[in-house]
């Protein structure tokens, strides 16, 4: 993939991540900032266009970070109390 400076083994069970951050605004709303950094939580990669690059100021898109789980204040299912739990509070698995 064109990587280059790895002198160690990278194991399957390592947590591999970036220490940068990138951001954007929710609904075009400069007030509303969003910031995310990648982490090592993709397996079983299959890169279909034979390279990946990005560059400075590249918009990328998302199509999707998972479910949107509301929390209502009763009549709560049990995916909206565990998900809204501390329990939920780990790396997601792609």
């Amino acid at each position: 993939m064109g990587c280059s400076g790895i002198n160690v083994a990278i194991n399957p069970t390592d947590n591999v991540f970036s220490d940068k951050t990138y951001f954007g605004y929710e609904d075009g709303n400069t007030d509303n900032i969003v910031e995310v950094r990648l982490t090592g939580v993709i397996s079983d990669f299959i890169n279909v266009s034979g390279y990946i690059e990005t560059n400075e100021d590249q918009l990328l898109t998302i199509k999707s970070i998972g479910d949107k789980i509301e929390n209502p204040e009763q009549d709560k299912t049990y995916k909206q109390i565990f998900a809204n739990s501390w329990i939920y509070n780990t790396s997601s698995s792609i």
